[in-house]
């Protein structure tokens, strides 16, 4: 098989349905949840219409995606709420990305320090 889209067969793409086709019936045993209270079960009325979060036009849903995807400098700290629940402190901000960061004294920027670890992917 060619691994350029472009020089595909009907061969190709038959023999790639196929081996979708078996991986797809072979899943439900493959599932790590021991019953339903362990499942989590996620449904939308929309998918994301883009991977850009900043981009003009972008859904809801995209932010929910790219939350889940993308490394980002900051983060929300968390906090243990009254009932012992983890959630996100959106009073607070935790480093990710960035390992430090300094706040300009006119407020309109910032300059953070990328931890030392962070890799770019490349194309």
């Amino acid at each position: 098989m060619s691994d350029a889209p472009h020089n595909m067969t009907r061969r190709d793409v038959v023999l790639r349905g196929l081996g979708a086709a078996g991986i797809t019936a072979f899943a439900p045993s493959l599932a790590w949840a021991q019953g339903r209270s362990e499942t989590l079960l996620v449904v939308q009325e929309l998918g994301p219409n883009s991977l850009d979060m900043q981009g003009v036009g972008s859904n809801q849903t995209v932010n929910g995606l790219s939350w889940n995807c993308y490394d980002r400098l900051l983060s929300y700290a968390s906090k243990t709420l009254p009932d012992g629940t983890v959630s996100y402190d959106r009073e607070k901000l935790a480093p990710e990305l960035a390992e430090s960061w300094e706040v300009a004294a006119d407020g309109m920027s910032c300059t953070f320090k990328l931890r030392k670890d962070a890799k770019f992917a490349r194309r």
